[in-house]
């Protein structure tokens, strides 16, 4: 019965082994296959990143047919030479969120990688060394009047030898947005979604909005914004909360972002108080544009700890249920009453007392 078990084991053994084999390879396929396919890409404020770029933004306002350089300074930071390919892709908002999507389509309305001429494509840059990098820009004399965007990306090389650019491997970049403005008939214009032309966004259809009800802080805060010009614009702006006595209670800052022209970004808040009672209104004022435009929209909510109340509710019931019914049983216990009945003929001097 021993040497039976002992042979079972080591079959199993054997088909463990062989089926973990059989498995080994796809999943190594599977890995190199998203490696290579999906590669890690580092923003500007990725602090894991070996090389520092300055300016992060480049933001300009030109006129039709003008020329600039733009310097970029490049820092290694590591204790080890590392190898860049430099590149220019225009870039639009892919989301309500930030998100970036890039491209080099330059019949795009908004495009600007053809105005940009690179001094070299290629950077290696020594330990801890620092360099200039110039970039020379350049106007169409019949450029389109409004915004246009491009992004200069600096992407790692990982390989052994500089000098042999067949065995790159690219697997992170970080990149200098450029924010063109070429003068002329500039556009700044846009509203709070769910907001009638100059007028204050309210209701049902306003962006602006939060839970109608709730038991606790934090309230978070939301709002779409949507840039209806052809110049990115900068929006900031507060948010201040009235309690129902109509006195204010708070007042929330609305971080500035930047939302790009024929594009919605959304903007979130959040007022941190978490003991909260009975309804609230909040106002919204955002202003944007060099001209400073400012909106305004409002809503409200309900703030109700109702599991803080349950408990002395609970009580109240209880106490109001033993009062009802200790009066009735004091009632029951009352002697009877002295009271005159008429006699059926309705004669009152003939009433018996009884």
């Amino acid at each position: 019965m021993i040497q039976r078990q002992i042979k079972l084991n080591k079959k199993f053994k054997r088909y463990y082994s062989s089926l973990i084999s059989f498995w080994n390879v796809p999943i190594l396929i599977l890995l190199i296959a998203y490696c290579l396919l999906f590669p890690s890409v580092v923003t500007a404020d990725d602090v894991t990143t070996s090389i520092v770029i300055s300016p992060a933004i480049i933001d300009k306002k030109l006129d039709p047919g003008q020329s600039v350089k733009q310097e970029i300074k490049i820092f290694n930071k590591e204790d080890k030479a590392v190898a860049l390919n430099v590149y220019a892709m225009n870039f639009q908002a892919s989301d309500m969120f930030g998100g970036m999507s890039f491209d080099e389509d330059e019949t795009r309305q908004f495009s600007a990688k053809s105005w940009i001429s690179l001094p070299k494509q290629n950077l290696v840059l020594a330990p801890y060394e620092k360099s200039d990098f110039v970039l020379d820009i350049d106007i169409p004399k019949d450029a389109e009047p409004g915004g246009h965007y491009a992004v200069i990306f600096f992407e790692f090389r990982n390989q052994t030898d500089f000098s042999d650019d067949s065995s790159l491997g690219i697997n992170q970049r970080m990149g200098a947005l450029v924010f063109l403005t070429v003068n002329s008939e500039i556009k700044e214009e846009g509203m709070v979604l769910g907001a009638s032309t100059n007028s204050k966004c309210s209701g049902v259809q306003c962006s602006f909005k939060t839970a109608t009800t709730r038991e606790w802080g934090p309230v978070p805060f939301e709002f779409k914004f949507e840039n209806t010009g052809n110049v990115h614009v900068k929006l900031k702006g507060k948010i201040v909360i009235h309690n129902i006595f109509g006195r204010q209670v708070a007042e929330i800052p609305v971080d500035e972002k930047t939302v790009l022209p024929k594009s919605t970004r959304q903007f979130e808040a959040k007022w941190l108080r978490e003991p909260l009672f009975g309804k609230y209104t909040a106002k919204l004022s955002v202003e944007y544009g060099s001209s400073k435009t400012t909106q305004y929209a409002e809503t409200s909510f309900w703030a109700v700890p109702w599991k803080l109340l349950l408990f002395p509710l609970i009580l109240f019931f209880i106490i109001v249920f033993f009062v009802i019914r200790f009066t009735k049983k004091n009632k029951k216990a009352e002697p009877p009453s002295l009271f005159c009945h008429p006699r059926e003929n309705g004669d009152p001097e003939n009433s018996v007392l009884q």
